[in-house]
């Protein structure tokens, strides 16, 4: 059998996901063999998909080293915390550390491992591959998994999932309709550091005292691309019906296609 296959699994259910951080596997608090990534699948061996997917499986491992088939009997646990079958069937898919398999949402947009929850609808794109170690058998090596319905992962949820109150968030204006998306100091940082560069360059002797536009303007101008130089000659022109000194600015030199929005 070849081991660059790429196949894709029908939907299954997610029993379990490690897809966030390769971790190695754990038992009774030990931890043992190398990291790795993984994932856990559960179907129903009834389900026509399903049942190709279980006689392809049973034709490798027939063809392969041994007798090791991914294919297993999913459990549950009983009261007294023993594992008993469940009808089910699950297979599990993982790749070493340093593959880390993407994750794709119903739309092809990529999402975050970490959100792929117990209980999430997902398939599987994977390439089988024999190995004649520890008896031999066939083993599933992942590549990617596409959610079709995704269950958020416990401990991933909103502020809300987890009791906590939440206010609405104010929405900042954009300028344009009367407000700043800056705080008030740094509005004032701003208009002083104009002040001091009209100062600065000689523009006016009254410039504290001068009819300043206020944030909203300076806000519209640099968002269209304008540069604080641009926006200075331009202001010094309210001041000053002299050419301004543009050699004592300590910025860019004005262009000549550049002009204020009030303009």
């Amino acid at each position: 059998m070849s081991n660059k296959e790429r196949l894709v699994t029908p939907i299954g259910e997610v029993k379990w996901s490690n897809l966030d951080e390769a971790r190695k596997f754990s038992e009774n608090g030990k931890e043992r063999g190398d990291a790795k990534y993984d994932i856990t699948i559960v179907f129903a061996p009834d389900d026509p998909e399903w049942a190709e997917f279980i006689a392809d499986m049973r034709a490798r491992v027939e063809a392969s080293p041994g007798p090791g088939n991914p294919i297993k009997a999913d459990t549950d646990k009983d009261e007294d915390g023993k594992k008993v079958k469940n009808g089910k069937c699950a297979v599990t898919f993982k790749t070493g550390d340093t593959y880390k398999p993407s994750v794709f949402d119903v739309f092809g947009e990529k999402i975050d491992n970490a959100l792929v929850g117990s209980g999430s609808k997902a398939k599987v794109n994977f390439t089988p591959s024999e190995y004649a170690l520890s008896g031999g058998g066939v083993t599933l090596y992942l590549n990617a998994v596409g959610v079709t319905e995704l269950v958020e992962r416990s401990g991933t949820g909103t502020a809300e999932s987890f009791g906590f109150g939440v206010k609405e968030k104010p929405e900042m204006d954009d300028g344009a309709e009367g407000g700043s998306p800056r705080s008030a100091e740094e509005d004032k940082a701003l208009m002083d550091e104009i002040i001091r560069v009209i100062g600065g360059a000689g523009l006016t002797d009254d410039y504290e005292n001068s009819a300043m536009p206020d944030s909203v303007v300076i806000d519209l101008w640099l968002e269209k691309g304008g540069s604080l130089t641009a926006f200075v000659l331009a202001l010094s022109k309210q001041f000053s019906a002299e050419e301004p000194p543009v050699d004592k600015l300590p910025v860019e030199v004005l262009k000549a296609d550049e002009k204020a929005p009030w303009e």
